[in-house]
């Protein structure tokens, strides 16, 4: 794991562990150097006295050339273990008389050095002169081993490390106890961030522990948290005061819809009468006067009852629309092959007059407004064979799940419909020909769009102008209250 991925109290105590290990570490460095450089201190001092003393012993052996003497007065440095060997030389330095730890005669001097001591291959080199009272007649030569400065070392090297391991167990179990001090303050705050996270709730408060920066760091998150929560206070109350408006504007135009269908569709109705006077009495006009006026006398009537047709087809499809909303029976599952049937039968006539194939994929049962729908399709289809090109028609009606809804397609092979006019085509009385190329009211689609909202769902036409159009749209696959 990762250093930033420790927890706040892995990590304080980490920190008061390694700072102790590498006091400690740097502390028993210095000890071990001051031990080593003390020790071979120590030992150059004792050597070179011991070399001074047997010096000293061997003189008279020296002097009056008696070699076995000598030599047997040096075999005393047996006592002295870390005495490797030693050379007694005459003050012409040819070696006298010698002594060797058995085992290493190898490493006995074979040639006088220049007086004093140093440390060489691993080997501590003494050269002592040899006086007889002030005169000078030879020197002699100790090899030392440092087997002892080693084993010093080693166990000097042993008590660091056993003082650092107890050190730290130690600091582990002081610093386990000292590391709640800073920890335990982030700690709660912590735990209170992730509990207004959590909850949403911005009026929990963290706990002060004191009056240091941790404490000052918990007054500052206590006021931010205080000011989100006046401000989420102020939210709320503008929220609640926006939908209050806004449910009392949509009730508003809820109830002005309301009055301008009912005015619309008794509008519509009313006129119904009016007009079929004025088409009639026209009509008659023209059956009894026809030739006995002038020619711009029948042009007039022929106009009159034309635009009474023409206004009472606005009128009807104006009922129609109205009654999507005014007059609706209740959604019911309804088998669409039975409402297909009735389409095909009802568009016969004007099937067989374009010649078009329509097709269809098994459709399935789906809670609908039978009448509403069956006039979606219709309209659909109808305006496949209307809108056709030189080819004859040909429409195909499929269906698919999506997700909690059914998705309908009607395409056709007809004159399509250009980019700029595809998000206009569903508004009331919009018309993108003239009536003499395609008769209409501009209606059509308009109450498929408002039968299709009526059923929970949406409509929309993908085109490529002289290829033809898919319309699209959706429906429930099961109905809500609201519908």
């Amino acid at each position: 794991m990762r250093w930033r991925d420790l927890s706040i109290q892995n990590k304080v105590q980490l920190v008061i562990l390694l700072t102790c290990a590498v006091a400690l570490l740097l502390a028993g460095t210095v000890f071990l150097v001051w031990e080593t450089v003390t020790f071979r201190t120590t030992m150059q001092h004792d050597m070179v006295a011991l070399a001074d003393t047997f010096g000293k012993t061997c003189a008279a052996a020296l002097q009056f050339e008696r070699p076995d003497e000598a030599a047997e007065k040096l075999t005393g440095l047996a006592s002295h273990q870390n005495v490797l060997g030693a050379t007694l030389f005459t003050k012409d330095g040819a070696a006298f008389a010698d002594y060797a730890m058995p085992g290493h005669a190898r490493e006995l001097p074979v040639k006088v050095g220049d007086d004093g001591d140093r440390f060489e291959r691993d080997r501590l080199w003494v050269w002592q002169p040899v006086l007889r009272g002030e005169k000078r007649i030879g020197t002699l030569g100790l090899v030392v081993g440092l087997q002892q400065l080693r084993d010093r070392q080693r166990k000097s090297l042993a008590i660091v490390l056993a003082v650092l391991a107890l050190a730290i167990g130690v600091a582990w179990g002081v610093s386990s106890r000292l590391q709640r001090v800073i920890s335990r303050p982030i700690l709660s705050l912590a735990a209170t961030a992730k509990e207004v996270s959590e909850r949403q709730d911005y009026a929990v408060r963290a706990a002060r522990q004191g009056t240091d920066e941790l404490g000052r760091l918990t007054d500052a998150f206590n006021e931010m948290l205080a000011q989100i929560q006046q401000r989420d206070a102020e939210l709320q109350r503008a929220h609640d005061e926006l939908e209050q408006r806004v449910a009392a504007r949509t009730l508003e135009l809820g109830r002005s819809n309301r009055e301008l269908e009912q005015f619309a569709y008794v509008a519509a109705h009313d006129l119904q009468e009016p007009l079929r006077a004025v088409a009639g009495f026209a009509d008659l006009l023209r059956q009894r006067y026809s030739g006995q006026l002038d020619e711009k006398a029948d042009q007039y009537i022929n106009f009159t009852i034309d635009g009474a047709k023409r206004m009472q087809g606005l009128l009807n499809g104006l009922l129609d629309y109205s009654r999507v909303t005014m007059r609706r029976n209740p959604l019911a599952q309804v088998n669409l092959e039975d409402v297909w049937l009735e389409v095909v039968a009802d568009l016969g006539p004007a099937i067989t007059e374009t010649q078009a194939v329509v097709t269809h994929d098994p459709l399935p049962a789906v809670y609908i407004d039978q009448m509403q729908f069956k006039r979606l399709l219709q309209n659909l289809v109808s305006n496949a064979l209307k809108f056709r090109g030189p080819e004859s028609p040909r429409v195909h009606v499929s269906v698919r799940a999506l997700g909690e809804e059914w998705e309908f397609a009607v395409r056709d092979n007809g004159i399509g419909i250009a980019p700029e006019f595809v998000a206009k085509i569903f508004d009331i009385f919009q018309r993108l020909h003239t009536r003499q190329q395609y008769p209409g009211t501009g209606l059509g689609l308009a109450i498929c769009k408002r039968i299709v909202e009526r059923h929970g769902g949406r409509i929309w036409v993908e085109s490529t102008p002289g290829q033809g159009s898919t319309f699209r749209f959706t429906i429930r696959m099961m109905p809500t209250g609201d519908l």
